[in-house]
C-alpha cells in the first residue's frame, strides 16, 4: 500500500445503507436535471428539415422519438420509477460493488455506472422501441453519447458521496476533536436517510390524499408521484438539520 493510502475496509460499516440512500438520491437528482437540460438544448436547437445540418436533425430525433412520446404520457410514472432504480443502483454499488471496485472514489463510481448504463443502451431501449443502442430514434450516436455522459455523472457523484472516506480516516486514527465531528457528520447521514425515506412515503400519501379530496376527476397518480419526489427532497433537507443539531451526542 502507499503511504498515505486509505485503506477500504472489504466489510460493510455501520450506517452504509443510509448514506448509499442519501447518495444515491443526490446522484440522481443531479443525472435528471442534467438530462432536463440536454432535452431542453435538443428541444431548441433540433430541426427536422431535410436541409438542416446532421447534427440538428440528430437532435431532432433526440426530442422527438417513440421513448420520448411514451414518457410524455406517463411522466409521473417515469419520475418516480427513474428515483426508485437511482436509489435501487446505489444500494448495490454500496453493497457489493464499491469494496471490490479499485481506485479513487470517484473512479469506483464511474466504473460502476458502466453496468445500468449498458443495461438502458442494451435492454431498456430495444424494450421500449428505440432499438439496441438506440439507433432506432433517428439520433445517430447522441443516445449512445448521452447515456454514457449521464451515467458518469450519476456514477460520479456517487462515488464522491459515498464512502465518506474523510470521516472514515478520523475514525480509525482516533482524533479527538476530528473524530466527534466525524460522529456527527455520520448521525446526520442516518437522519438524513430517515428523513428522505420518510418524506418519500408521506409526500405520495398527501399528493394522493389531496388530489383525491381537491380534485378527484384528475389523476391521482401524478399527485402522487411529485408529491413523493417534492417529500423526499424536503424529508432530506429537514433531516440534514435534525441530524446537525446540538444535544443529539
Amino acid at each position: 500500500m502507499r503511504i498515505g493510502q486509505i485503506a477500504r475496509p472489504s466489510s460493510r460499516e455501520d450506517g452504509w445503507l443510509e448514506r448509499a440512500i442519501v447518495a444515491g438520491f443526490v446522484a440522481t437528482a443531479l443525472m435528471t436535471t442534467v438530462f432536463a437540460i440536454a432535452y431542453g438544448i435538443a428541444i431548441l436547437l433540433g430541426s427536422a428539415a431535410p436541409e438542416a445540418p446532421l447534427i440538428a436533425r440528430w437532435l431532432w430525433g433526440l426530442g422527438h422519438n417513440v421513448v420520448t412520446a411514451h414518457a410524455r404520457t406517463a411522466v409521473p410514472v417515469v419520475v418516480l420509477l427513474h428515483f426508485v432504480f437511482g436509489l435501487i443502483w446505489a444500494v448495490i454499488y454500496a453493497a457489493l460493488a464499491e469494496p471490490r471496485l479499485p481506485g479513487p472514489a470517484w473512479r469506483r463510481g464511474a466504473l460502476f455506472a458502466l453496468l445500468p448504463g449498458l443495461l438502458s443502451l442494451l435492454v431498456f431501449l430495444p424494450a421500449v422501441g428505440g432499438g439496441i443502442l438506440g439507433l432506432s430514434l433517428g439520433a445517430g450516436p447522441l443516445p449512445i453519447v448521452g447515456n454514457l455522459l449521464l451515467h458518469l455523472v450519476y456514477g460520479t457523484t456517487l462515488g464522491r458521496l459515498y464512502p465518506a472516506e474523510g470521516s472514515r480516516l478520523l475514525i480509525e486514527r482516533g482524533e479527538g476533536e476530528s473524530l466527534d465531528e466525524a460522529r456527527i457528520l455520520a448521525h446526520a447521514e442516518q437522519v438524513m436517510a430517515l428523513g428522505l425515506t420518510a418524506g418519500l412515503a408521506l409526500g405520495a400519501l398527501l399528493g394522493w390524499l389531496g388530489l383525491t379530496t381537491v380534485a378527484p376527476d384528475q389523476p391521482a397518480l401524478a399527485a402522487l408521484t411529485m408529491g413523493a419526489v417534492g417529500g423526499s427532497a424536503v424529508g432530506a433537507l429537514i433531516g440534514s438539520f435534525a441530524g446537525l443539531s446540538p444535544g443529539r451526542h
